[in-house]
C-alpha cells in the first residue's frame, strides 16, 4: 500500500472510530440510563455510581465528531481535516475522562451488587444485552469504552505523525496535539493512581479495630492528602520476651505496625515518623544468637522506638530496607540530626549484667538502660536522666556507663549533671 494511501486510511480511521464510539455512547444512554431513570429502577445516586459523567462525555465527543466531519465534508475531503488543531482545541475536555476513570472499578462493583439484589435491574441488563442496538454486548462491554478512548487517540495520532511529512499543513499542530493528548493521558492515569492510593489507605485504616489509639491515616491535613501507600507485609519483631509476628505498613511519611486481632482486623501498636528514623541491614552482634537466619534481619531505629525485625527471606528483607530508606530520603528535607531510641536487648540475650557481670536472679532483676538498651542490674542502673529521643521530659533509668558518659559530656559543655535516684 502506498504511503499516501496509509495516511488517508489512518485519517479515515480516526473519524470512523470516533463515529462508532459516539454511537455506542448514545446506545448505552438509550438502552440503559434513560430506562433506569424513567422507570425508577435505581435512584439517582445509583445511576451516578455506575455511569458517572457518561452523558457529559457523550456531549463532548459529539462536538468533537461534528468538528471532524465538518472539515471532512470540504473540498479536500479527509485530507483537509486539521486533526492537530481540532485535538488541540478540544484538549482541555479530555480531562473530563479522569472522573469516569476514577469511578470505573466502583462502577463494576455497583453493577455486580445491584444485579444480585435488584431483580428489576438484573432483568433490564438481560433485556439490554438482547436489544438489537447492543448486538449481544453486555453493559460491562460498554462501560470499558471510555477507559480505552484516550490511549486510542494517542495511538492514532502517533501513527498519523509518522505518516505525514513536515510539509503537511497541520504538522506543527499535530506535534502539539501529541503532547496535549499525552499530557491528558498522564493526568488521567495520575488521578486513577491517586484514587487507588486513597482507597488503599482507607481500607488499611478501616482494618484497625475501633480502639482510641488507632491511627488516622486519611485526614484534611496536607500530610494526609499527600500520603502515599508504599508496601505492606508481615515481619517478625524481636521483643523483650521473644519474637512476635506483626503486620507492617509503609507510607511515604510513616511506618506503622500492629497485630492481627481477627481475620481481617488489626490492633494498632505503634507508628514511626520517617523523618526521625533510620534503617540498617545489619543487626548488633549481641542479638545474632536470637535471630534465626541472620541474613533476613534488619534494624529499625527511631526517636520513639528501635527494634530488630526479620523477613521471610533475604530478598524480602532487602526490599523492605530499600523501600524504607528511599522513603526516608524523600521525606527528610535536611539532616535533622535527631536522636534515635536504642534497640533493647531481649531478656534472653544475657543472663548477666552487662556492666558488673553479676548473674541475674529473682532478687537481682533485669532492667533495660533507656539510652543504650543493655540489660543491667538495679545496682548498675541507679541514675535517671533526660533523654532526647523520649517525647516525655521525665527522666529515664540509664546504666552507669551511659550516666558517666552523659555526665562527662555535660561537664565538658559547662552544664550540670543529670539527676539521680531510683
Amino acid at each position: 500500500m502506498a504511503a499516501v494511501d496509509k495516511t488517508q486510511r489512518i485519517m479515515e480511521e480516526i473519524i470512523s472510530t470516533e463515529t462508532t464510539y459516539v454511537n455506542e455512547l448514545a446506545t448505552l444512554m438509550n438502552v440503559y440510563i434513560r430506562p433506569l431513570r424513567d422507570q425508577g429502577i435505581i435512584d439517582r445516586d445509583g445511576i451516578q455510581a455506575i455511569f458517572s459523567n457518561w452523558e457529559l462525555l457523550h456531549g463532548f465527543n459529539t462536538q468533537l465528531l461534528g468538528e471532524l466531519n465538518q472539515h471532512k465534508d470540504g473540498a479536500d475531503g479527509v485530507k483537509g481535516v486539521p486533526f492537530g488543531r481540532i485535538f488541540n482545541d478540544f484538549s482541555h475536555f479530555f480531562k473530563m475522562y479522569a472522573d469516569y476513570l476514577q469511578n470505573y472499578e466502583h462502577a463494576l462493583e455497583a453493577v455486580s451488587k445491584l444485579s444480585s439484589k435488584n431483580h428489576a435491574f438484573d432483568q433490564l441488563l438481560k433485556e439490554g444485552c438482547q436489544d438489537p442496538r447492543c448486538r449481544g454486548k453486555p453493559l460491562v462491554s460498554y462501560l470499558i469504552m471510555p477507559v480505552q478512548r484516550i490511549p486510542r487517540y494517542k495511538m492514532l495520532l502517533v501513527e498519523l505523525d509518522k505518516r505525514t511529512d513536515d510539509s503537511w499543513f497541520d504538522k506543527a499542530a499535530l506535534k502539539q496535539a501529541l503532547d496535549t493528548v499525552g499530557a491528558a493521558a498522564r493526568y488521567n492515569n495520575e488521578k486513577i493512581r491517586q484514587r487507588e492510593n486513597k482507597q488503599k489507605i482507607l481500607d488499611i485504616q478501616n482494618n484497625f479495630d475501633n480502639s482510641r489509639n488507632s491511627p488516622v491515616l486519611l485526614d484534611d491535613t496536607p500530610e494526609g492528602h499527600a500520603r502515599q501507600f508504599l508496601r505492606e507485609g508481615p515481619l517478625i519483631k524481636l521483643c523483650r520476651r521473644g519474637p512476635k509476628t506483626f503486620f507492617f505498613w509503609l507510607f511515604s511519611d510513616k511506618l506503622i505496625y500492629g497485630q492481627s486481632s481477627g481475620e481481617t482486623s488489626y490492633q494498632f501498636h505503634r507508628e514511626i515518623d520517617l523523618e526521625f528514623c533510620r534503617v540498617t541491614s545489619e543487626v548488633p552482634q549481641s542479638d545474632e544468637g536470637l535471630v534465626e537466619n541472620i541474613d533476613k534481619a534488619f534494624q529499625i531505629e527511631s526517636n520513639t522506638k528501635s527494634f530488630i525485625v526479620w523477613a521471610m527471606h533475604p530478598a524480602e528483607k532487602m526490599e523492605w530496607v530499600e523501600d524504607i530508606n528511599n522513603a526516608i530520603e524523600k521525606v527528610r528535607k535536611d539532616d535533622s540530626g535527631a536522636s534515635v531510641a536504642p534497640v533493647w536487648h531481649s531478656n534472653q540475650s544475657s543472663k548477666k549484667c552487662e556492666v558488673c557481670n553479676s548473674a541475674f536472679t529473682l532478687l537481682r532483676r533485669r532492667h533495660h538502660c533507656r539510652n543504650c538498651g543493655d540489660l543491667v542490674c538495679s545496682n548498675c542502673s541507679s541514675h535517671k536522666i533526660e533523654l532526647p529521643h523520649l517525647k516525655s521530659k521525665d527522666k529515664a533509668r540509664v546504666c552507669d556507663k551511659c550516666f558517666d558518659e552523659r555526665h562527662l559530656i555535660s561537664e565538658a559543655g559547662g552544664g550540670g549533671g543529670g539527676g539521680g535516684g531510683g
